[in-house]
């Protein structure tokens, strides 16, 4: 009997103790962008976006300038993209491929890879992944996405993608087929039609885009900065180029372009013209009467040791 009574007291002893527990309400889980840089010592607060509609935070990333010629404005840009924190209220994909799309512009491929794996419920959409090989400058990986592509083939993002890998494989007819569906389409899109219009030979003009966060365009801009390498090519291995007017051509080109591949035509082709000039002046000028034991040089190796040295600087500070 004892034990009974024990057992009673103990057992109206614990339900009163369980009635003085406060039962709450488990909140909604919250969900965290990746980030790449730490938000505190990059003066970013994981707040950032907090409260923030994903539309108003598109519109920013898209106005934010890729180039800046101040280094306060860049490393506050770069905090601003890649520190992690709460994200935009709203359209998630959205807000998702305009962070990343502009990640790619800064050509920070650490920082890509970091937030492509942070981003593993999206970095499996085929959208997704072809701005990423786009963005990588992997043009074959792109068009093969977009070849086995089944869902959504008929919409002008598609559409725009296949264009360009008809160009890239010289399938210029399809791609004008291409072209004239979307236009037909009532799609609006001048900066991707004047590249077109360019790479496909209807235009000589070659667009000049600013501040583009789009890896399409970029591409397509970067395979027409190639369309003028061949066309300077050409023209300055038949003299039909004088020097401001190449330099006029090198000076729209990328720099890792210039070193790469025009380096070598500003020095055979260009100072070879130019070689011309300065022996034809120093043929006319008075020459000093020096000793003639002196082994004097001759007037084509002056030429090119004053010509390369002077002239070459002078090319590459202009790069």
């Amino acid at each position: 009997m004892k034990y009974i009574l024990t057992l009673i007291f103990l057992f109206f002893q614990n339900l009163a103790f369980a009635q003085n527990i406060e039962v709450l309400e488990l909140e909604t889980a919250r969900i965290y962008d990746p980030g790449v840089l730490d938000a505190v010592t990059d003066t970013m607060d994981a707040n950032l976006w907090q409260g923030t509609s994903s539309l108003t935070a598109i519109s920013l990333i898209n106005k934010i300038p890729t180039k800046t010629s101040s280094k306060l404005s860049e490393k506050l840009i770069r905090a601003a993209i890649l520190s992690g924190g709460m994200p935009p209220e709203g359209e998630r994909k959205k807000y998702i491929t305009a962070r990343l799309r502009y990640v790619m512009k800064m050509h920070d491929k650490d920082a890509l890879k970091t937030l492509m794996a942070g981003y593993v419920d999206y970095v499996h959409l085929p959208k997704t992944r072809v701005e990423y090989a786009l963005g990588s400058d992997d043009i074959v990986s792109a068009c093969n996405i977009s070849d086995n592509l089944k869902n959504n083939r008929s919409l002008p993002y598609w559409i725009k993608i296949r264009v360009f890998c008809n160009i890239n494989r010289g399938e210029l007819a399809a791609a004008g087929l291409a072209v004239e569906l979307l236009q037909n389409m009532g799609y609006q899109d001048r900066q991707f039609y004047e590249l077109v219009d360019f790479l496909l030979g209807y235009s000589e003009y070659t667009p000049k885009i600013t501040n583009n966060i789009d890896p399409l365009i970029d591409a397509m801009q970067f395979k027409a900065k190639n369309f003028d390498i061949q066309k300077l090519i050409t023209e300055v291995n038949n003299d039909k180029l004088n020097l401001k007017e190449s330099m006029d051509i090198i000076n729209q080109l990328s720099n890792q372009i210039k070193y790469d591949q025009v380096e070598k035509i500003l020095i055979n082709s260009i100072i070879n013209n130019r070689n011309i000039q300065i022996g034809q002046t120093l043929i006319n000028k008075t020459q000093p009467i020096i000793n003639d034991d002196y082994d004097k040089p001759s007037i084509e190796k002056l030429n090119t040791i004053d010509d390369e040295s002077l002239f070459s600087t002078k090319i590459l500070a202009t790069i």
